[in-house]
């Protein structure tokens, strides 16, 4: 359940120092989760799209598309 901590307190402390970090790169990069998490998304449906361009048009029609 602890995922294999000593004690509770120990597990605190952990979130504790995560949220920290957490936090420090957050005012570093100027981002929230949000932002982060739709420009993943947004790369991830460019890599969908090339596959699948990839697999309809073959190997030239790809590499004359995109660089």
């Amino acid at each position: 359940m602890l995922y294999g901590y000593e004690s509770i307190r120990e597990f605190i402390e952990n979130k504790k120092q995560d949220d920290d970090r957490y936090r420090y790169q957050q005012k570093k990069w100027g981002k929230d989760r949000l932002q982060i998490s739709c420009e993943k998304l947004f790369i991830s449906k460019i890599n969908i799209q090339y596959k699948n361009e990839k697999k309809r048009y073959g190997r030239q029609r790809t590499q004359s598309k995109i660089p």
